[in-house]
């Protein structure tokens, strides 16, 4: 994130530039049309981001929103109000937003700290979902382990490995199927569907008062994370 916020400063009054194989947009509006493809990485800044496209490199974006209906061939880190990914990402995907919704592939991890997550039920996340926000609701196949810390978490597909958060509330739907152990810390039980699959063992812990430090920190971290972001696209747009 550092590496996006230092590289489009340095170029936040250029129209549009070519760095090596990568290329550099700003603007009000920035967008990678269906018939376009980008050789190398894309660093972009603007209000709203559409890439319908192609980028066979890195895509490194901060912005209001950022729709993503075509392909990123390697890594996407954005830093945005709303997110969309329709599309597929090559390998990992980090976002910071308010909100993220992912219909899309991610071939990698997919790490999250927002307001509120989305997997719909057409997604298919290749590794761990990472995810550090208020809610989350995970209908699509993971291929890996759901990890994180939230208010919310309902689990309603396929999950390849574990689950091990730190919840208000854990919800296994009825499509839930985890491959895994369920670990939760949470003073609540989890609510379980009837036809909701757990192939190992369920674990539940509950909160301690001297985590209390470490659990403030784990949520001033995203918060500043936040912040941090807020005032990079306060500076990219003012």
């Amino acid at each position: 994130m550092l590496r996006l916020a230092l590289f489009v400063t340095l170029f936040l009054s250029l129209p549009g530039v070519v760095w090596g194989s990568s290329v550099v947009r700003t603007g009000e509006s920035v967008s990678i049309a269906s018939d376009q493809s980008v050789e190398g990485d894309f660093y972009g800044a603007a209000n709203d981001m559409a890439v319908s496209g192609e980028v066979s490199g890195d895509l490194l974006v901060a912005g209001a929103s950022l729709t993503i209906n075509g392909k990123v061939g390697a890594d996407l880190a954005a830093v945005a109000g709303n997110v969309d990914v329709h599309g597929v990402v090559g390998d990992d995907a980090r976002i910071v937003a308010g909100e993220v919704t992912v219909a899309g592939e991610v071939l990698g991890d997919l790490v999250v700290v927002a307001g509120s997550l989305k997997v719909l039920s057409t997604a298919k996340v290749t590794g761990d979902i990472i995810f550090f926000g208020t809610d989350a609701e995970i209908s699509g196949e993971v291929g890996k382990s759901v990890l994180g810390t939230s208010e919310s978490i309902r689990i309603d597909g396929v999950v390849g490995g574990d689950v091990d958060v730190k919840t208000a509330g854990l919800v296994l739907g009825e499509r839930a199927d985890v491959v895994g152990v369920v670990k939760y810390t949470s003073a609540t039980e989890m609510v379980r569907a009837q036809n909701a699959r757990v192939a190992g063992k369920v674990v539940k812990n509950d909160p301690l008062i001297t985590e209390v430090g470490g659990g403030l920190r784990e949520l001033l971290v995203p918060v500043l994370i936040t912040l941090f972001a807020a005032l990079v696209w306060f500076l990219f747009f003012r």
